[in-house]
Order: structure tokens, then sequence, then C-alpha cells
């Protein structure tokens, strides 16, 4: 009997982005979300954008422009359970 846990916070399908990625030169940086959830009068959720791709690029800029690297930066969307919530996968390598 095989007593291994799943990779923890790995999501089905993210290995085979990461590996696609990984032969590309790019490695996995961080999940970003765009968008959170916020409990509206009608006992609903909305989904309410939180940062746009751009900010996302420009954040992680930023970051490795402090460290003194030069980084191009990919962003893949993820497919949440609910397609109101929108996430990207960041992949950056070094220019």
């Amino acid at each position: 009997m095989n007593n291994e846990l799943p990779p923890h916070n790995i999501e089905k399908g993210f290995s085979q982005i990461e590996a696609e990625m990984k032969k590309r030169g790019f490695v996995y940086a961080g999940l970003e979300s765009l968008t959170k959830f916020k409990f509206s009068d009608g006992a609903k959720f909305n989904a309410v954008p939180t940062q746009t791709k751009d900010d996302v690029v420009g954040k992680y800029i930023q970051k490795y422009k402090k460290e003194g690297v030069d980084i191009e930066i990919e962003l893949i969307d993820k497919t949440g359970m609910d397609e109101r919530q929108q996430s990207v996968y960041v992949f950056i390598r070094k220019k």
C-alpha cells in the first residue's frame, strides 16, 4: 500500500503546465489572484477585481529589478472550481 500523500498545493494539471514551461526555461514564481469574493446584499458572492494581469507583471518586474535581475514573465490562466475566481500562474526566466 502506498502511503505517499499528493504534493501540497499542486493542482491537477499544474505538473504538466510546469513541465512545459520548464522546457522553455521558465520557473514557477507564484500564483496571483485577480479577483476576490465579496458577499453582496442579495446573499450572493460576487467576484471583485483586485488586480490586473499588467499589475501582476509590474509587481514581479519591480521585485526582481530591486534584486538586479532582468526577467521575462509569462502568465498562465488558472481555471478554478468557480469560474468567477480568476487567478494566474506566474512563470519567470532570466533574460
